[in-house]
């Protein structure tokens, strides 16, 4: 451990080490995940969406994203079930790599594990990290442990240029881009700001750079012949959904750079302010060293690099998780600078217990939030809904494999966490279906008109009423009386009629196919 001289905390300095870190990192995920456990089993957000997909290995499920998280999901639901605790287990096991990762890279940056266990710590004063990472993320959290994964993997070749590091540098670089595609951005900031500084030139431009190029390649090649066959046009269609409606260039111009500038700012929130209140000042930039120069230009390479996007494609708004492979490298290039402006004792406890503080109000708020559904805390307040009304009546008809057709994605997850030997399919997921069943098996049709707008009356006369079964779920609540909130649902089983099994739960088996125009039709009245 480098000499340094600010004292620590004396718990701090005990947890600076790996395993410190390790088993920190692994409980604050223990309870969190108890926190989103304790509503019960039933899925929301968009894990419901990924719920649906994950019944098969593939290449690609969104063209939205890259399949990492999808993997990781499949792997961990082989062992748990496609059950809301393998969200959790994944979800977390990625915030201790996260955790771990970032320890590894301010050892090599600050050369003192006190200060990297500060930093891997503080990571929960980044409201991505410490507030929104609970709430809605799934590929973002793919993304953030393979962020810190690279630039791990990257002040390691720059210390020890050898073959070994660029092959992990490629590996690196494969698994990110296969986490979410704006990880390039994270790549090219690092390409940038090396080439930025002649130590570090030599290193990018080695021939030994192919061995990189090449692992990262093979590691992407798989998803790539994916999307170039099933999404050709996913440049475009990104810049579509940034763009957004289509306003006036200057309208969307004028929207985009306050929001562009309040991402940038609320991404280090509260991290630069209590850092601000509690230290005042920096060191000079003359401190930095070679790796404090390469986390600072890698920062305002991306920055700008984002901030021309949005001025050149007219972006009207961009989300702080959009930026998360950009911003990173300046939290550490700001720790760098506190720690070289040599802080006091008291400056130093203080920063710390603020983590603290932070981590365990967070989780008070989450608790509160989590163990109380209805307003003030929530309104929809998806993750109490009682699905387990429906699979009682799907089991009291002898309902245990076939064919489910959630109306929303919502609907569709919760059927497949119920009923995992099933085929689920959602009618808001039209680009995926699962493998597997025929005509002959039993499927049914289910919509709640208290989540969303039912199907079409045209397509609701088609169902045979005497299959048609209504089912009503009652919400629990520690405090307040029984049937105080109810959920209902229709179940119609449609096998009475083959032409809307095969456009609705679209067996692989199905004969003779559905005439495109039937399809078109049953399509228009969902």
């Amino acid at each position: 451990m480098a000499d340094s001289k600010t004292a620590f905390p004396p718990w701090l300095s005990r947890v600076a080490t790996l395993r410190g870190v390790f088993f920190v990192f692994l409980f604050y995920g223990l309870v969190h995940g108890g926190v989103t456990l304790i509503p019960g089993a039933t899925l929301a957000l968009d894990d419901v969406k990924l719920n649906v997909l994950t019944q098969s290995w593939q290449a690609g499920y969104l063209r939205e994203n890259p399949p990492l998280f999808e993997w990781l999901l499949m792997l961990t639901q082989t062992m748990v079930g496609p059950t809301l605790f393998s969200f959790v287990a994944v979800k977390y096991a990625l915030m201790t790599v996260t955790g771990i990762f970032a320890f590894l890279i301010g050892r090599m940056v600050f050369g003192d594990q006190r200060w990297a266990v500060l930093g891997a710590l503080g990571l929960v004063l980044l409201y991505q990290i410490g507030w929104n990472y609970h709430q809605a993320f799934t590929h973002s959290l793919a993304l953030i442990a393979t962020v810190m994964v690279f630039w791990w993997a990257l002040l390691r070749l720059l210390r020890e240029p050898t073959i070994l590091q660029y092959t992990t540098l490629g590996f690196s670089i494969g698994l990110g881009m296969i986490a979410k595609y704006s990880f390039a951005g994270a790549v090219a900031a690092a390409v940038i700001a090396m080439m930025t500084e002649r130590e570090y030139r030599s290193t990018i431009l080695s021939p030994r750079i192919l061995i990189a190029i090449t692992v990262a390649g093979l590691v992407m090649t798989p998803h790539m012949v994916w999307l170039s066959a099933t999404n050709p046009a996913v440049a475009s269609d990104t810049i579509g959904r940034l763009r957004g409606e289509e306003a006036a260039y200057l309208v969307r111009l004028a929207q985009g750079v306050p929001a562009v500038i309040w991402a940038f700012v609320s991404f280090y929130l509260p991290f630069a302010l209590i850092a601000g209140v509690l230290f005042g000042r920096l060191a000079s930039g003359s401190k930095l060293g070679r790796l404090g120069r390469l986390l600072r230009n890698a920062s305002l390479v991306g920055m700008a690099g984002v901030f021309l996007a949005v001025i050149a494609l007219g972006v009207p708004s961009l989300q702080e998780r959009y930026l998360i492979a950009f911003l990173f490298p300046a939290y550490f290039w700001v720790l760098l600078l506190l720690k070289e402006s040599e802080p006091s004792s008291r400056q130093v406890g203080l920063y710390a217990a603020s983590v603290a503080i932070v981590a365990i109000a967070i989780v008070s708020v989450r608790l509160v939030q989590t163990a109380t559904p209805g307003k003030p805390f929530c309104s929809s307040c998806r993750q109490w809904i009682p699905y387990e009304a429906v699979a009682d009546e799907l089991r009291r008809v002898g309902f245990e494999t076939g064919t489910l057709v959630g109306y929303t994605d919502h609907t569709a997850g919760n059927l497949r966490r119920l009923f995992p030997k099933a085929r689920v399919i959602s009618s808001h997921l039209p680009g995926y279906t699962p493998p597997g069943g025929a005509l002959s098996e039993p499927c049914y049709f289910i919509w709640s008109p208290s989540l969303a707008q039912p199907p079409s009356e045209t397509l609701l006369a088609r169902f045979d009423p005497s299959t048609t079964r209504m089912v009503t779920g009652e919400w629990r609540h520690f405090a307040r009386k029984k049937g105080w909130r109810k959920t209902h649902w229709s179940i119609a089983q449609i096998n009475h009629d083959p032409d809307l099994v095969r456009a609705l739960c679209k067996p692989e088996f199905a004969g003779n196919s559905i005439g495109q125009e039937e399809k078109s039709r049953i399509k228009s009245e969902l």
